[in-house]
């Protein structure tokens, strides 16, 4: 469903049939994002689009770029635990 933003989304979703790509209006929570696309010019997108970016984000494991061992986001004076 349309979230009336003036937004469409590349979304992929992993499935036991294989990797899909599909479109989608809102945003795609619990799938993995690949592009944003205005909906009032989505030519421009396929235009401008930098296919090597969206490869990596398709097939890159997360989007911190490394293992993680620290909690990414400050938590104040919170102390840091490690994630292992």
């Amino acid at each position: 469903r349309d979230d009336g933003q003036g937004w469409t989304w590349l979304v992929a979703t992993q499935s036991p049939a294989g990797l899909q790509l599909y479109f989608a209006r809102e945003p795609p929570f619990g799938e993995r994002p690949l592009a944003l696309i205005k909906n009032s010019d989505p030519d421009e997108f396929f235009d401008r689009v930098d296919w090597n970016r969206l490869f990596i984000r398709l097939h890159k494991r997360q989007l911190w770029g490394g293992t993680v061992s620290r909690f990414p986001i400050p938590l104040g004076k919170a102390r840091q635990f490690s994630m292992r």
